[in-house]
């Protein structure tokens, strides 16, 4: 019978222990920078491309974004940061606009809504009935609990709202969104079935009438 341990046999080892002193996990070294996130920021410019660290601030950013202020934040030239945006707003991850003080970019929230429902869409029905089921319990516990139909009303009541309310607001919201998912992606999923079908019977007439 193979042993199935993923180790290595004596014959594999080396003849000496490495010296844990020699092995750097960083490409940078922290000594060298007084401001540990000085050092943060020098270990993310190495590790990442230009590319991935422009698309990083956009898609994390609050609010719309220069060319300039994407530039400063990804650690990469304002031409490339520029060219970087436009590309990825051509894919549709980045939405561009034309202002008075000149074109701004901020990450394109549709894409990122869209692309998440297909996601869950891809996982087995079963699967997303048992975790809506689950979020279906969490929205009316919370219910139960403050005596309000959605955490909104929460907030309105008149009640003085402890830190612990708000934690439980937090999670009500998420669950709440979560939940629009999950219906969303089963929707999607049963459409994706339909059109299947239809267009399987579509083609089955199509070799039908070429084969007559």
């Amino acid at each position: 019978m193979t042993d199935p341990t993923p180790f290595p046999d004596a014959a594999e080892l080396p003849d000496e222990e490495p010296d844990p002193s020699e092995i750097d996990p960083f490409e940078e070294d922290p000594a060298e920078y007084e401001d540990i996130n000085e050092f943060a920021k020098a270990e993310w410019s190495e590790s990442k491309t230009a590319r991935q660290r422009v698309k990083d601030v956009v898609v994390r950013a609050t609010s719309p974004l220069s060319a300039a202020e994407v530039a400063e934040l990804a650690d990469v030239s304002e031409p490339t940061a520029r060219s970087e945006l436009n590309e990825l707003a051509e894919e549709g991850t980045v939405l561009a606009e034309s202002t008075d003080n000149g074109r701004t970019y901020q990450r394109d929230p549709d894409w990122y809504r869209i692309r998440r429902i297909r996601e869950l869409a891809g996982k087995s029905q079963s699967a997303l009935e048992t975790t809506l089921q689950r979020l279906e319990r969490e929205i009316e516990t919370y219910r139960e609990k403050y005596g309000e139909n959605t955490p909104e009303e929460l907030i309105l009541s008149d009640g003085s709202l402890t830190d612990d309310t708000w934690e439980d607001i937090s999670h009500w919201r998420t669950a709440v969104v979560d939940r629009e998912y999950i219906r969303t992606a089963l929707q999607y999923a049963k459409l994706q079935r339909s059109e299947e079908i239809l267009f399987d019977d579509e083609s089955d007439k199509d070799k039908e009438l070429t084969s007559t």
